[in-house]
């Protein structure tokens, strides 16, 4: 077995990632180990902005912010 992923396997990855399974039936279906996936999963992830509910905070330190907003 090839110690880097494909770029197919990635896709894939990216596919069920979007479909909600989970890093072990991901990994068991490339054949792969969980920890495997989800290194690659963190190493790789980026967030996509968004724009927020009214009324929604999601800034990390909306608990203790001082700015008004």
């Amino acid at each position: 077995m090839p110690k880097q992923l494909s770029l197919s396997e990635r896709i894939i990855i990216e596919r069920m990632i979007s479909k909600d399974y989970s890093f072990a039936s991901i990994g068991r279906n490339l054949e792969r180990s969980t920890s495997t996936i989800s290194r690659e999963v963190i190493k790789y992830r980026c967030f996509v902005d968004r724009i927020p509910l009214p009324g929604e905070n999601d800034c990390t330190h909306k608990n203790s912010c001082l700015k008004a907003t």
